[in-house]
């Protein structure tokens, strides 16, 4: 999976908006913040608690809206453990494409959020005789506010995760090969 930092919006069919508890939307772009807003308001099961993700559906575009819980509360344990989760909402949704935006999200939270979802990509199918069909994504953008600390942090990250990603590889291996 490809995942890259940008400071500047990009337009794909997936975006996933923050949304921090009491359903305070954390994004700069005040026409997609008034729709979430009123989409909110009739939305019951959904108040940004931390892990809580819904969809909404726009023209265009489906925007997944990801519970943040708490401003003062969010840490990279808490990241972390809602990466997965979102990955698999992406990959339900068809998403090959997606854009996160991490909204005011400290930089090195949001290098653990790129590398909860890389992590969370992980699939051995090397000896798969049926093949899965099911679409996941490959190319993630992150937007954040501050691209290059973001991308500085996940360097070392994602180096333990590629080589995570080795070690599982060679323990599905059969032991002859």
């Amino acid at each position: 999976m490809k995942i890259t930092f940008s400071s500047s919006k990009k337009d794909e069919a997936v975006l996933v908006v923050p949304v921090y508890a009491g359903n305070a939307v954390d994004h700069a772009d005040a026409g997609l913040k008034k729709f979430i807003t009123s989409a909110l308001a009739n939305e019951k099961n959904f108040d940004g608690k931390n892990g809580q993700m819904t969809t909404l559906r726009a023209a265009d575009k489906k925007i997944i809206l990801l519970g943040l819980g708490d401003a003062k509360e969010l840490n990279e344990k808490s990241v972390k453990k809602m990466s997965a989760p979102l990955y698999r909402m992406l990959a339900a949704e068809g998403a090959k494409q997606a854009t996160i935006s991490t909204g005011s999200m400290p930089p090195a939270l949001a290098a653990q959020l790129a590398d909860g979802v890389l992590f969370a990509s992980y699939s051995f199918t090397k000896y798969k005789t049926i093949k899965d069909n099911a679409t996941r994504p490959d190319d993630i953008t992150i937007v954040t506010p501050h691209a290059k600390q973001a991308a500085d942090a996940f360097a070392p990250l994602n180096k333990v995760t590629q080589s995570v990603f080795w070690a599982s590889d060679l323990a599905n291996e059969p032991g002859n090969v």
